[in-house]
């Protein structure tokens, strides 16, 4: 199957227990809303709060 988010620019991934999140930087159009209802994935939208932290987190590498 493939994933909804596999040709968007995803900037993080989180998992929490059976739950998995990822935060994408590409507009949904009414196709991709009825993937994510096909595939019973939630759409919320993001804080730009939340989106400034993740941009601005560093990586250990």
């Amino acid at each position: 199957m493939i994933r909804l988010t596999d040709a968007m620019n995803v900037l993080s991934t989180h998992t929490n227990e059976s739950i998995r999140s990822a935060v994408v930087l590409e507009p949904l159009d009414e196709a991709d809303r009825k993937a994510a209802r096909q595939q019973h994935l939630y759409i919320a939208p993001l804080k730009v709060q939340e989106l400034f932290t993740i941009l601005t987190a560093t990586k250990e590498g």
